[in-house]
């Protein structure tokens, strides 16, 4: 993760890949970083992520739903949150279907 101050704001550079270990320490850093500078806008670049689990998702509702609360703004973050939860639920289809299919083939 980079992170680069600029005129308007933070720049945060993602890269490789954002599964539960990785969204945790990028999480750290992030509300580290923002307490300590309190920028006014926030942009993050997914561009360098090969790879996104439900953590990920999870570390983007998570800054997002506290950057609107910060700024007074508790029913914007409210619709991240749930925006956010819908989106790990629709990841997480494949994997049910999976585990669905797997049981299928065991009871019969």
């Amino acid at each position: 993760m980079v992170i680069e101050q600029k005129e308007e704001g933070l720049s945060v550079l993602l890269e490789g890949e954002l599964g539960h270990h990785e969204a945790l320490s990028a999480l750290r850093s992030l509300e580290e970083t923002i307490s300590q500078q309190s920028p006014s806008r926030l942009e993050l670049d997914f561009s360098g992520v090969s790879f996104m689990d439900s953590s990920g998702i999870a570390l983007v509702v998570q800054v997002g739903g506290n950057l609107c609360r910060d700024a007074g703004e508790s029913a914007l973050a409210s619709v991240v949150e749930t925006a956010g939860t819908l989106c790990a639920l629709l990841a997480a289809l494949p994997l049910l279907r999976a585990v669905l299919d797997m049981l299928m083939e065991l009871m019969g």
